[in-house]
């Protein structure tokens, strides 16, 4: 069973997330290189990114969800869910992040 601290998740766990550093070649123009990761995908994390695999976001799912991970709009999910398999047993969620540009017209908006 997992217990870590949920940032937004009032009263779940008690085992504080893991403050990591991006790789380098990991969301480059990212200014704050470090991010928060739930201590129990940590290792999962790293050896996504050991594989050359960008994470844009994960969250372990504090035993009320399945964990997940983001990656970049680029990356082969199945993939992704192949090199999770190596080392983690549970069913992740792997969401591919994409961009969506939508204009505001003359009419819509302030």
């Amino acid at each position: 069973m997992c217990n870590c601290k949920s940032y937004n998740w009032d009263k779940i766990g008690s085992i504080v997330a893991a403050i990591l550093t991006l790789p380098k070649w990991c969301d480059v123009g990212r200014e704050n290189r470090t991010v928060c990761i739930d201590k129990c995908i940590v290792g999962v994390i790293v050896y996504l990114w050991a594989h050359g695999i960008e994470t844009l976001g994960c969250c372990c799912g504090h035993n009320i969800k399945n964990p997940s991970v983001v990656v970049n709009s680029g990356q082969n999910v199945d993939c992704v869910f192949k090199v999770i398999r190596r080392i983690d047993s549970r069913d992740w969620i792997v969401c591919r992040w994409e961009l969506v540009e939508h204009q505001m017209d003359n009419l819509g908006g302030n």
